[in-house]
């Protein structure tokens, strides 16, 4: 009986020891990820309100229909008390990109926390490829 008790507390031990490098590991594949608070624009609605031309192939407009903007975007920093940055930062406009992105579609209008990795983007405007999102607010605040 004393052996099994043994052997279940070395097995204990060794699961406890392995779970931060668990952990670690969770984190290390983050590694490059940022997180954004903005709010969620029709890529259409974008070009149209910037003047930036239809966007899509060749210039058409085809294919803008289901492209969503982060407008006045800015970083928070991570851990528990999470704000957003200071308004002396300046806000930047992303295109969003990812397997998440169609379910954006239900907060156009809306503020978003999004939690991604940024790419440079063609056209001038970056591109952030969405890993994790939630809405923060049932409106935009006025910029």
């Amino acid at each position: 009986m004393m052996s099994k008790v043994t052997a279940f507390g070395v097995a204990l031990g060794l699961v406890f020891t392995t779970l931060p490098m668990t952990t670690l590991m969770a984190q290390a594949t983050r590694e490059g990820e940022v997180t954004l608070i903005g709010c969620v624009e029709l890529e259409r609605d974008y070009r149209a309100r910037k003047n930036t031309g239809r966007g899509g192939a060749l210039g058409s407009g085809v294919g803008v229909g289901n492209e969503f903007i982060l407008t006045n975007a800015k970083p928070i920093p991570a851990g528990r008390n999470r704000q957003a940055v200071a308004s002396g930062t300046a806000a930047a406009d992303y295109s969003l990109t990812g397997k998440l992105e169609k379910d954006l579609l239900r907060h156009v209008g809306r503020q978003v926390e999004v939690i991604g990795v940024i790419e440079k983007g063609d056209g001038g405007i970056d591109k952030v490829t969405v890993t994790l999102w939630h809405p923060v607010g049932d409106y935009c605040p006025n910029k």
